[in-house]
This record gives C-alpha cells, sequence and structure tokens, in this order.
C-alpha cells in the first residue's frame, strides 16, 4: 500500500510540472517551459532508474 500512496504522490508532482510547462507555453515563454520540461524528464529517468535497481536486487 506504501507503495501505491508513494507512486500516486509522484504521479502528481509530475502532472503538477506538466500543467506548469503548459502554463509556460501559453504564456509564450519557452525558455521556462523547456527548463521545466528538461528537469521533468531529468526525474522520471531518475524514478525509472530506482525502480529498475529495485527490481533488480529482488
Amino acid at each position: 500500500m506504501v507503495k501505491n500512496v508513494y507512486q500516486l504522490d509522484r504521479a502528481r508532482i509530475y502532472l503538477g510540472e506538466v500543467q506548469k510547462a503548459i502554463e509556460f507555453i501559453i504564456n509564450d515563454d519557452w525558455f521556462l517551459a523547456n527548463l521545466t520540461l528538461k528537469s521533468l524528464k531529468v526525474s522520471c529517468l531518475s524514478e525509472i532508474k530506482i525502480m529498475y535497481l529495485r527490481q533488480k536486487i529482488i
């Protein structure tokens, strides 16, 4: 159950970041949109790596 709560929290955070990037695009602030999306990409890749390593250990 704790794992599901963690994943739900992460999904909410990532959704918030995507919404922020969309707002930047709507406001024609491409620089901040790109920074937000790059940060999101790093976070997602890190999360995937952590999940992979956890599965590999088990």
